[in-house]
């Protein structure tokens, strides 16, 4: 199972697992995408990152957080 935190604005957001789940979401052999819904507020800015629990049970650091803005 491979399991990602993703933080907005420097709280968490939402924590999704790949090789889980009803239904199971296939492990992404190269990579993958997940969706994160934030509202129905467009022009929104987020600052957004993510980190992956490791083999031990911990969390990794963090990616490089990236500001994003949503559609109008």
């Amino acid at each position: 199972m491979t399991t990602y935190q993703v933080y907005l604005n420097g709280k968490p957001a939402q924590t999704f697992m790949w090789g889980t789940g009803d239904p199971v979401l296939p492990v992404p052999t190269t990579k993958g995408s997940r969706e994160v819904l934030v509202g129905s507020h467009p022009g929104t800015t987020y600052s957004v990152k993510i980190r992956a629990r490791l083999g031990d049970g911990t969390w990794g650091a963090f990616s490089r957080e990236l500001t994003v803005k949503t559609g109008s």
